[in-house]
């Protein structure tokens, strides 16, 4: 508790004693119940969120097979975002609109639960279709709930209590996977019922929270925040900053290199683990709750540098560290070595979080962040489609290894670029 007294700002601190004392008002109890719910999506995250590749992996899935685990949810998130945020504005009830597609998307696990019931030979195939549909699920309910946030969590109590969400979800998930890897590592549970047992409770705890999000009020006479980021009449103002901001150019051209190479071999991963370290469900758990825990400090350690370094600092200093994990995942010689990588994977990424939001708000003007924003999430997009499916073809070609030097090489050279351009220069915390 000392430790996290020192690392942790005093805004921090104050949210989670309004959190955790009774709630006086509608406003705390809305406040409080967006905390447990992001506990519960935590909970959720570490089942299935964590382990669905690996299965795919235990399968027999190809390199190209696992990056489009990654490539198919990205190319149709952005294919739905324009219809989604038209269709959520047009809602009234943006708390029914959250919970009717989180119901959704959650009845995906327990198709994933039954599904080995009724198709063995072509189940990575059932897995990439479900994926697919998650995602385009996914984007409607990420809107909705984004604008229920930005409505019933005031402005002046949301970067704290956002702050607080983001920290404890990493501890839940931390502790969560390391449970979930347990459970498909007993004996008893025969592969693949002790994943599906592991889906069937995924989807137990997913529909059990949507109570939680239900309880949620709405200021009277109040609709949640628009969502017209990425709206359809606005196309021609959401590409105008890219010509008419250097500056915001420069962070596009630059980070868009560390997210390809972020990118690159996420789909990647769980092959080395499975196949060339020989990695078991526990230790894959342990190594995520390794990465979870790491992120917590990370989340306190660069929020505080970028209050008092400014976030340049975080960019450049958390993309040349990240820079090292694929690398550093290529050199582990047994499943144990993946525990300190993980280590270094999670706590640099919180500093990639962090940097990369402050970047946008910095470079965008006030009255243009919501198209920034957008841009942002397409060119983002467009990285985690193409990187997947490019990591998968350096490796088929010249090896696993290979793909992750490469993905390393540029994350370096954006990181480089960043140095070199200035990128987050203005964007003080």
């Amino acid at each position: 508790m000392p430790l996290i007294t020192c690392i942790a700002s005093p805004e921090m601190l104050r949210a989670a004693r309004e959190i955790l004392l009774r709630p006086a008002s509608q406003e705390d109890r809305n406040v409080r119940l967006v905390f447990w719910d992001a506990v519960w999506v935590g909970i959720m995250g570490a089942g299935a969120g964590t382990f669905l590749s690996v299965l795919m992996a235990r399968l027999g899935a190809s390199n190209l097979e696992l990056s489009l685990l990654t490539s198919i949810p990205a190319a149709l998130s952005m294919l739905t975002t324009l219809p989604a945020s038209k269709y959520v504005e047009r809602q009234q009830d943006q708390v029914r609109t959250v919970t009717i597609f989180r119901a959704l998307y959650r009845s995906v696990y327990v198709i994933l639960a039954i599904a080995p019931f009724f198709v063995q030979r072509a189940l990575i195939m059932v897995i990439l279709i479900l994926s697919g549909i998650q995602a385009a699920l996914k984007e409607v309910q990420g809107l909705a709930h984004f604008s229920v946030v930005s409505t019933v969590v005031p402005a002046r109590r949301r970067p704290a209590v956002n702050g607080l969400r983001w920290a404890a979800v990493s501890v839940i998930s931390a502790i969560a996977v390391a449970l979930f890897g347990r459970l498909l590592e007993v004996r008893a549970l025969l592969f693949p019922l002790n994943y599906q047992i592991m889906f069937s409770l995924t989807a137990g705890i997913g529909f059990t929270a949507l109570v939680t999000f239900r309880r949620i009020r709405m200021p009277t006479g109040e609709r949640a925040a628009e969502t017209h980021v990425i709206r359809a009449q606005h196309l021609r103002s959401i590409l105008e900053p890219i010509v008419h901001n250097p500056q915001f150019t420069r962070y596009l051209a630059c980070t868009a290199l560390l997210r390809l190479g972020m990118a690159l071999p996420a789909g990647l991963f769980s092959v080395f683990w499975i196949n060339t370290l020989q990695a078991q469900d526990s230790i894959i758990g342990l190594r995520e709750m390794v990465a979870q825990t790491a992120m917590v400090v990370g989340y306190l350690v660069f929020g505080r540098l970028a209050m008092r370094r400014g976030n340049r600092t975080v960019l450049l200093l958390s993309a040349v560290g990240l820079g090292f994990y694929a690398p550093a995942t290529a050199l582990c010689q047994n499943q144990y070595w993946l525990l300190p990588v993980a280590a270094l994977s999670g706590f640099f990424s919180s500093g990639i979080s962090i940097s990369f939001f402050e970047a946008v708000a910095g470079a965008a003007p006030p009255d243009k962040r919501p198209s920034f924003s957008a841009v942002n999430n397409i060119v983002g997009g467009l990285a985690t489609f193409a990187g997947p499916l490019l990591g998968a073809g350096i490796a088929n070609r010249s090896g696993i290894s290979v793909a992750f030097y490469m993905a390393s090489a540029l994350q370096m050279i954006g990181a480089l670029l960043c140095w070199r351009l200035g990128v987050g220069r203005s964007a003080a915390a």
